[in-house]
């Protein structure tokens, strides 16, 4: 759906997200407080190992461990474009915050149809 077409057909949800700063959980679904944890143990646990880690998931954990990995708040994953297909990268050294060196990178998809980045960039 389009965010016109949520906004329509679930009035008082939407306007609990957009108050709550989008941080609440749609219905029946998980929480951004809760995503964010269950990513951050995930990351976590990578970013121990001394072995390049490659983590594939859906934008809403990507932009919620690059939030925690940089030490923001998750209000601030709006702020990262994550696009299907893109590739991010954090150089994790130990004793030391990890580093972003790569976001949201789409050159190895020259010559394909890329995904828009407008649209539903508010949320997870």
């Amino acid at each position: 759906m389009t965010r016109e077409e949520v906004a329509h057909r679930f009035t008082e949800e939407w306007n609990a997200w957009i108050r709550g700063g989008k941080i609440g959980s749609p219905i029946g679904g998980e929480d951004f407080a809760s995503l964010s944890r269950r990513a951050a143990r995930v990351f976590d646990a990578a970013a121990q190992g001394r072995e390049t880690t490659l983590i594939s998931a859906h934008r809403g954990p990507l932009r919620a461990i690059l939030c925690h990995a940089l030490g923001l708040d998750p209000s601030f994953r709006s702020r990262f474009s994550v696009v299907n297909c893109s590739l991010s990268a954090l150089e994790c050294q130990p004793a030391q915050r990890p580093r972003l060196i790569l976001l949201n990178d789409t050159c190895h998809l020259h010559g394909m149809v890329t995904p828009s980045v407008s649209g539903w960039d508010d949320g997870g």
